[in-house]
Formats: structure tokens, C-alpha cells, sequence
């Protein structure tokens, strides 16, 4: 019989080796996992020695028993981990801000609780805040075995946070700024408009009334005077509106030469003071009539004119257009302002067209200006659709030059008749080759008439003479006065003493007007009497007259509102305004246009006369004490029967870009901005009047 070994049998052995093999690949498994935790725990260690954030372990008595060097830089311990490491919690970390019995970090440590907290710390010579969390690591029993506490230091980012708030509250105050600049220029504006409004308005009523050659000169002088203050009322509010991005065009059908020469004869007064000669010259293919904002266009002229003359002490200013290119309807214009004044160095130029800047700093005490007008000019001009440059050198005068984009209306203008048309008949300009010159010979040839030039009194009675004989007489004299080159006055007399010259009509043009010229014109024989600088409605006018042409239909969208005086009824009108001189202005105003006015000084009184019915139209002023022109309209909507729906028309004093709007949403109809002109005025009552009972408007002279 076999004996048993100390290993068993055959069966126990095959189980060993089974068990055998399980443990293998157990430990091959769990040889893995060591692996595999060995790299997890490189790549943890690797993350944490390296983070910016510090990390430490407490042991449960609170001892440090691990930190990373993030730590002990954080802590102010530079590298010196060892310095850190067996030391207490509260010493390392709390230390003087709390005892430590009631050090947070010992007490998460000892309750096992997790804390969140700012901390404030002094560290190598600079106070830090530092952000503490620390997360208590249990057993699987429960038991806090360790604490692991991160540090942040956020003084970087509380910087940050600070400096967030210092703009925040920097961005409030210049918001608020902002509101309060606003706010001031609206009532300044309001301010200076309303007594603007009696000038310009009372002067608008003179120049309807029987004056004299000189009184009339007065009178376009203070409206000019009064137009220019404005201007520069308005410069200071568009310049602020170009800040906020609230510059707008207002596109209508214009008459563009009209344009220009409006905003020449502005400045023109300190063009002859200076003996300056101002000119406008349009290329033949400009089209006369476009669809444009004229008062942006008209306020670009303004100030490239006014600085050209500005720097300007002697010689001319000419202003060309031309026709550069078309589009469609659409048609681009070129406009050249040139000089012959004192010129800019490349250092000058470089520093135009920016805010309250000019090119010399000693300009501003020289010459005057608040340095905004070329740089509202920039502005406008880009939202016109162009650009603005200039070409200069300094002692050698400047030119700017600006393109815009303006709408051809329909019919074209471009195959229009044209303003003037004085037939195949001979002209005789008299006087220096100069742009004045060029221009007249312009105009004439543009008239259909075939034009001659000469200088001096010899060559002109000559002319005369051979124009007579040849049966093909000069038909119009345009004499060019001027008392250093060529003494227009006499050169009349002598040419009337001709018997060919008898009967030629003559318009003398002169840039040196003085008292009693037009007088002594007239009695040298001269037809008209025209100072520089031209403008191009103004002589066609005096030719007109001269040689007994007829005037052509004025297009309907430059035409002046007027119909036959109305019938029936008359038509009653409340005026509501506060300032006792706006009131007659307006009221004067209405009776010029065939209406009765009515007269209240606050809006309580208003709503209490429309109430009683039989008004027309209201005019509201909008700032009124008692009651405003807004909460007056409001309860006038309000009244029962056709009071409610009387027409309100606002005359307001305010410039703000929302205030159009404002009137609208307290129910008015239309919105005036004073100063209100005799023109405006009566296009509006057209608008809200029944059309059989039309404004009748008595023209300017």
C-alpha cells in the first residue's frame, strides 16, 4: 500500500497549483494597479509641485506633514519647504489674525469640516490676500486621517477687481459728465436762441419792408451777424453730436449755387473789410437743382470759407465745383476752396482737422476760432458720402478740397433750361483777368452769350465802337470797379457819352462798396449796381431787368410757398410763448402771411383758449413756466370737439436731436426750431392749413 506525502494527493496538489495560478495573475493584476497609481501619483505630484496654488498636509494633532513649494512661497518662505514642515496650522497659515483657539484652519482640522475663507496676509514685506480651502481626508472607517489645505493668492486679481471698480466708477462719472455737458449746452442753446430769434426774425420782417439802397445793406448785415453767431451756437452742438454718433443728414431738394452763395455772402462782409476777393465757380455740367441736406453743405462752405479768408490777408479766395463722376441719379461733386493766404508747413497740416486744435497754436490769439470747424467739417463731409484733404506749403496759400454725394431729382436737371437764357447776343466783360472775371465769363457763356474780354478804358471804347459799326452791338457791359485799377464810374461816363453805347445796358460790379456807390453808379449811367462777391441769382435778376428778359418758372422744390391771399374767413392763430419779443415776432410774422394772431404766455393759458374753440393752429413753445408746451399739448388732446384736433406746431429753442421726437410723442404735429424764418414758418402752415386757404408770403426783396 502507497503512504500519503506531507503534500496530499493528486487532488489536493491540482488544487494547490490552481490557487497557485490565481494568485499569480492576482498579483499581476495588482502589480498593474502599483503601476498604474505610481503614474497617477507622478502626475499628481508633478501638478501640485509645479501649480501655482499651494497645497499642505496636517496630520490630525495639526502638524505639517507635507507642502509643496508653492506653499512656502505663498507663505513668504521663499523655498525653504523644512521651515514649514512640523509646524502647527495656526502658526503657519493664521497666525497673529486669530488666537488659536479659534484659528479656523486648526478648528476644520480638529472638527473635520470644510472651510472656505479670504485671509489677509503679510508676507515679505507686502500685504497679500490669499483664498484658503481645506478639505479633511477620511479613512474608510470615517476617521480624518488628513487635512489637505490650498492656498491662492489673489492680490493679483483683487488688484484687478479694484482697478475694475476705479473704471466703473471712472465710467460714471463721465457719464455723468457727459449728461451734465449735455444738459449745459442744451440751455445755452436755449439761451442764445431765443433773443436770436427776435433778431433774425425781426430782420426777416425789415428786409420785407420798403428800404432804402443802404438800409437794406443794414439789414442783410445784422441777419448775416446773427446767422454767423448762430453758426457758431450750432458748431459747438454738432461738434458734441459727432462725439456721440448722433450727427444726421436731412436730404431735400435744393438749389446747390444758392447754397454756396448763401454761406459766401456770410463771410463776405470780412472779405471786403480785408479786400479780399471772395468767387464761386461752377463747371457747366453742375447741375443747378439736388436732392442733399444744403444747411451741412452750406455749414462746410461756411468754414473752409471763413478760414481761407481768415488767413488771408490779401488776394482772393475761389470756390470751384465740378462734376467728378455719376452713379445712377447719384452724382459726385468735387468742391476746391483755394487760398492765397499764408499757407501750412507739413508739421501744420499734420495737426488739421482735429478738435479745438489749429495749425499754429498762435493762430487761435491771432485770428480768432474755437478750432472746431474743420473737424465738423471732416465729419459731415464723410457722412455726405466724401472725404476732405488739403494741399499746402507755408507762404504758397492752401487749398481744401472735399467730394460729396448729392441726388440728381427727377426730371434731370442736367437737360434742364437753363437759369439765364439771353440768346445768341454779345457780351462785354471789362477789367483784370481774375477769377471774378472767370466767373462772369462763365455765367455769360453758360446764358448762351458769346463773350469778349478787355482791360483798360481804350480797348473798351473801341469794342463798343466796332460792335456798333459791324450791325452786331454789344447787348450787355459788365464793368468791373475797382478804384486802384480801373475807375469803373468813369469808364460808364465815357462809354454813355458814345452814341453806340447809349442803349447798352451796364452792370457795374465792384468789391469795394462804400456809402453812396450805388447813388453815383446810378448816375454814371449804369443799369445795376452788384458788389462782389457775385451771386449768380442776384446778377441774372439785374440782367433780367436791364435787358427786359423774361424770368424762367422757378422749379417747384426751390420755389418760395406762395398761393393768392385766402378767402373767406380769416384765419385765426394762438401763439404761445412766454418772452413777450417772440411773441410780436411771430405774431408779426403771421400777419405777414395773411393770418390773425393771438397771443398767450404759458401753456395753462393755452389750454384754456382752445378750449373756448375757434383756433386754427396753435404755435407752442415748449419751455414755459405754469404749464410746458409738452403736458399743454397733452391736454389739449385731451379736450372734447375739434379743440383736440387743432393743429400744434412747436417753436422750440431747444437743439437736442430727440426733441423733434419729444414734441411728436406729447402730440404736436410739426416741429420749428428757432430761430423760426418767415419761409419755415409758412411751409408748415401749408402742411397743417386746408389747402383752399393756402399762406400767402410776401417774397424778400
Amino acid at each position: 500500500m502507497p503512504q500519503d506525502n506531507d503534500l496530499g494527493g493528486p487532488e489536493e496538489l491540482a488544487s494547490l497549483r490552481r490557487q497557485l495560478q490565481r494568485s499569480e495573475r492576482l498579483l499581476a493584476v495588482l502589480n498593474q494597479q502599483v503601476v498604474y497609481l505610481e503614474q497617477e501619483r507622478k502626475k499628481l505630484a508633478a501638478i501640485v509641485n509645479h501649480s501655482d496654488a499651494g497645497f499642505l498636509l496636517f496630520d490630525p494633532s495639526g502638524q505639517a506633514t507635507w507642502c509643496n513649494g508653492a506653499a512656502s512661497r505663498i507663505l513668504g518662505r521663499g523655498e525653504q519647504v523644512g521651515v514649514i514642515l512640523g509646524r502647527s496650522c495656526h502658526e503657519i497659515i493664521c497666525r497673529q489674525e486669530h488666537p488659536a483657539e479659534t484659528c479656523p484652519e486648526s478648528l476644520a482640522l480638529l472638527g473635520g469640516s470644510v472651510i472656505h475663507r479670504e485671509l489677509q496676509l503679510a508676507a515679505e514685506g507686502e500685504q497679500r490676500i490669499l483664498y484658503v480651502t481645506a478639505v479633511p481626508l477620511r479613512s474608510a472607517a470615517g476617521a480624518v486621517e488628513e487635512t489637505m489645505v490650498m492656498l491662492q493668492d489673489v492680490s493679483d486679481l483683487e488688484s484687478l477687481r479694484r482697478s475694475q471698480r476705479q473704471l466703473e466708477e471712472a465710467r460714471d462719472r463721465a457719464e455723468s459728465g457727459t449728461a451734465a455737458k449735455s444738459e449745459f449746452l442744451a440751455n445755452m442753446s436755449h439761451e442764445i436762441r431765443t433773443p436770436l430769434n427776435a433778431v433774425i426774425g425781426m430782420t426777416d420782417l425789415l428786409l420785407g419792408t420798403d428800404l432804402s439802397h443802404e438800409q437794406l445793406e443794414f439789414a442783410r448785415t445784422i441777419g448775416s451777424s446773427a446767422e454767423a453767431l448762430l453758426q457758431v451756437i450750432n458748431d459747438i452742438l454738432d461738434f458734441s453730436k459727432g462725439e456721440a454718433g448722433k450727427l444726421v443728414l436731412d436730404p431735400v431738394a435744393f438749389d446747390l449755387p444758392a447754397a454756396f452763395e448763401v454761406a459766401v455772402d456770410l463771410v463776405a462782409e470780412k472779405a471786403h473789410a480785408k479786400g479780399v476777393d471772395v468767387t464761386v465757380l461752377f463747371e457747366r455740367d453742375v447741375p443747378d437743382h439736388v436732392i442733399g441736406d444744403p444747411g451741412r453743405l452750406r455749414q462746410v462752405i461756411l468754414n473752409l470759407v471763413g478760414n481761407a479768408i481768415k488767413f488771408t490777408e490779401q488776394g482772393d479766395v475761389t470756390i470751384t465745383v465740378r462734376r467728378v463722376n455719376d452713379q445712377g441719379r447719384r452724382t459726385y461733386l468735387l468742391v476746391e476752396v483755394k487760398d492765397t493766404g499764408i499757407g501750412m508747413s507739413p508739421e501744420d497740416r499734420a495737426r488739421l482737422f482735429q478738435p479745438f486744435v489749429q495749425a499754429d497754436g498762435s493762430t487761435s490769439r491771432r485770428f480768432g476760432g474755437t478750432g472746431l470747424g474743420l473737424a465738423i467739417s471732416r465729419a459731415l463731409v464723410e457722412l455726405m458720402g466724401g472725404h476732405i484733404e488739403v494741399f499746402s506749403e507755408a507762404g504758397g496759400g492752401s487749398t481744401f478740397s472735399f467730394t460729396i454725394a448729392v441726388e440728381r431729382p427727377d426730371p434731370d436737371p442736367t437737360t434742364a433750361t437753363p437759369a439765364l437764357d439771353a440768346g445768341d447776343r454779345r457780351a462785354l466783360i471789362v477789367g483784370p483777368h481774375d477769377p471774378t472775371a472767370s466767373q462772369l465769363g462763365q455765367l455769360m457763356e453758360g446764358a448762351g452769350m458769346r463773350v469778349e474780354r478787355v482791360m483798360d478804358d481804350r480797348s473798351v471804347l473801341d469794342a463798343v465802337r466796332r460792335g456798333y459799326d459791324s450791325g452786331d452791338p454789344f447787348a450787355l457791359l459788365l464793368v468791373d470797379h475797382r478804384p486802384s485799377v480801373l475807375d469803373g464810374f468813369e469808364l460808364v461816363s465815357a462809354v454813355r457819352k458814345l452814341e453806340a453805347g447809349t442803349g447798352i445796358p451796364i452792370i457795374l460790379v465792384s468789391s469795394f462798396t462804400r456809402r453812396g456807390d450805388a447813388l453815383k453808379a446810378g448816375l454814371a449811367g449804369c443799369s445795376a449796381y452788384i458788389p462782389r462777391p457775385v451771386r449768380r441769382s442776384r446778377l441774372f435778376d439785374q440782367i433780367r431787368s436791364a435787358m427786359g428778359l423774361h424770368e424762367r418758372p422757378i422749379p417747384a422744390a426751390s420755389a418760395t410757398p406762395s398761393v393768392p391771399p385766402p378767402s373767406g374767413r380769416e384765419r385765426r392763430l394762438l401763439v404761445v410763448d412766454d418772452n413777450l419779443v417772440n411773441q410780436r415776432v411771430v405774431s408779426r410774422m403771421l400777419e405777414r402771411l395773411g393770418c390773425r394772431a393771438e397771443t398767450v404766455a404759458n401753456g395753462l393759458e393755452a389750454v384754456e383758449a382752445v378750449s373756448r374753440g375757434g383756433y386754427d393752429a396753435v404755435l407752442m413753445d415748449c419751455q414755459m413756466p405754469v404749464l410746458d408746451g409738452y403736458d399743454a399739448s397733452r391736454r389739449i388732446r385731451k379736450l372734447a370737439g375739434s379743440g383736440s384736433q387743432v393743429p400744434i406746431l412747436a417753436l422750440t429753442a431747444s437743439a437736442l436731436a430727440d426733441e423733434r421726437q419729444h414734441c411728436l410723442d406729447a402730440g404736436m404735429n410739426d416741429f420749428l426750431s428757432k430761430p423760426v424764418r418767415l419761409k419755415d414758418l409758412a411751409s408748415a402752415l401749408e402742411r397743417w392749413l386746408p389747402q383752399e386757404e393756402g399762406i400767402r408770403v410776401t417774397p424778400d426783396p
